[in-house]
């Protein structure tokens, strides 16, 4: 009869059984009583299990919740230090690029300031040739050599040739001047100044050569002589403007010897 405590339902029958064949109340009471205490911690017991479970499920919810809210901030730490380094190396690119297109520039300007200083200099060689006995060019000679030597005649009809006519410096498109600007203003006025002179430069050998293919010694003396004895300012500018990219030139044979003659020239004024 204690094992129907368990509360097990098969149980219930012969519990009734008994009350009916003892009739005792009391005794009956009590069983009864007994059983539905019994069922009742029964339930309280598988209560407290689910309710157990439950906070075990709980537990292991939060502790899942935790991990992954602590690997949802790992993540993002990590995606900033990504984003902050790519960031960096963007930026150093930039910089680099910007410095490998500056140096570029400053190279290339070099080359043509160095054929200016050349040009210059041809210009003074040739002042120095028209002061001297010289009557007339040698246009025929001259023209052969497709005037990159000019032929003089002195007077006795000796011929005396020119050095040979210098390459005419380059501009630099508006484009290159443009983009020099954005990434330094020093660059684009050192540019743009050298560009001044250039043209200046390129428009008096022109009109020179012209005087030359003509046979005009006078008209090409007077322009010679007013670019290099009249105005030693604007002289001392021309050389300004080319030696602002020394560092350039540096590189290029007789670049010494021809800023010695320049330098010469100006303090001989």
């Amino acid at each position: 009869m204690l094992e129907c405590l368990a509360l097990e339902d098969s149980c219930i029958g012969d519990v009734w059984n008994l009350i009916y064949e003892s009739w005792s109340w009391g005794g009956a009471i009590a069983v009864i009583s007994l059983i539905f205490t019994a069922r009742a911690l029964k339930k309280t017991d598988k209560a407290n299990k689910i309710a157990s479970n439950s906070l075990e499920l709980t537990k292991r919810s939060t502790d899942i919740a935790s991990k992954s809210l602590q690997a949802a901030k790992q993540s993002i730490d990590t995606s900033i230090e990504l984003y902050e380094k790519q960031k960096k190396d963007d930026e150093d690119n930039r910089k680099k690029q910007t410095e490998n297109l500056n140096k570029a520039v400053m190279v290339t300007a070099g080359k043509e300031a160095y054929m200016l200083l050349q040009l210059f200099n041809f210009f003074i060689d040739l002042n120095k040739m028209l002061s001297s006995d010289i009557v007339e060019i040698d246009t025929e000679l001259s023209s052969e050599l497709l005037w990159k030597n000019i032929y003089f005649l002195k007077a006795d009809g000796t011929p005396i040739p020119s050095d040979r006519v210098p390459e005419i410096p380059k501009y630099f498109s508006h484009e290159v001047l443009i983009n020099s600007a954005m990434s330094s203003m020093d660059i684009f006025f050192n540019l743009s100044n050298l560009n001044a002179q250039i043209l200046a430069m390129d428009t008096l050998f022109n009109v020179t050569l012209s005087d030359f293919k003509k046979n005009d010694i006078l008209n090409a003396k007077d322009t010679i002589e007013t670019l290099v004895l009249e105005n030693k300012e604007s002289i001392k500018r021309i050389a300004s403007d080319i030696f602002v990219f020394d560092t350039y030139m540096v590189p290029y044979g007789g670049y010494n010897k021809a800023k010695d003659k320049i330098t010469e020239h100006i303090q001989s004024l």
